[in-house]
C-alpha cells in the first residue's frame, strides 16, 4: 500500500522514521488521548462487513442460466402453437427451480455469516 498517493514506493519498503513521520507519531507510539483522537476521527480499525445479498436479488439470479433461457424459449413457443399445458408445466418448472435455488442459496449465505462469527482475526505488529 503506497504512502500517499504522490508516492508509489509501498510502506514496508520505506525508512522506518519516513513511516513514523508520515504517521504523525514516534517510536513510542501514539498516546492515550492521541489514539482516542484518531478513534473519533477515523473509526475503529476493523474490516468491513460483507453485505447481505438481498433475498429478491438471490431469486433473481437463478434465473441467469442459459438453461433458463432455452426453457422459456420453448414456453413462448409453446404459448405460440397454443399448448398451454407445456407452458403451465414449464412456468412451473422455473418457478421451483428458481425457488429451490434461492433456499440453497440463501441458506449457504447464512451459514457462512454465522461461521464468520466464530473466526477471530488477529494480527501481531
Amino acid at each position: 500500500m503506497p504512502l500517499d498517493s504522490a508516492s508509489r514506493q509501498p510502506w514496508h519498503t520505506l525508512p522506518a522514521a519516513a513511516v513514523l513521520a508520515a504517521l504523525d507519531t514516534d517510536a513510542g507510539g501514539l498516546s492515550s488521548a492521541e489514539a482516542a483522537r484518531r478513534l473519533a476521527a477515523q473509526g475503529a480499525n476493523r474490516l468491513p462487513e460483507a453485505r447481505t445479498t438481498p433475498l429478491w436479488l438471490v431469486f433473481a439470479r437463478q434465473f441467469k442460466s442459459p438453461l433458463i433461457y432455452l426453457l422459456v424459449a420453448a414456453a413462448i413457443v409453446s404459448l405460440g402453437i397454443g399448448a398451454h399445458d407445456d407452458v403451465v408445466f414449464i412456468a412451473a418448472v422455473l418457478l421451483i427451480n428458481a425457488v429451490i435455488g434461492t433456499t440453497q442459496e440463501w441458506r449457504a449465505e447464512q451459514s457462512a455469516r454465522a461461521l464468520q462469527q466464530y473466526v477471530e482475526a488477529r494480527a501481531t505488529v
